[in-house]
């Protein structure tokens, strides 16, 4: 069964990926695209170098 589409995104194209402005949510972790990927640790090294 496909997608139905939205007005709200009937015109959007490509890959959106998770780039929290804060916290990351723990459930993030559970995720096939985290466990088969580096993301996550991306996300922690990112938040870790712009700490001040």
């Amino acid at each position: 069964m496909a997608d139905p589409i939205t007005p709200a995104v009937s015109h959007s194209y490509g890959v959106s990926i998770y780039f929290p402005a804060r916290n990351v949510s723990l459930l993030y972790a559970n995720l096939d695209f985290t466990q088969d990927s580096s993301w996550d640790e991306f996300l922690a090294a990112y938040r870790n170098a712009i700490r001040r």
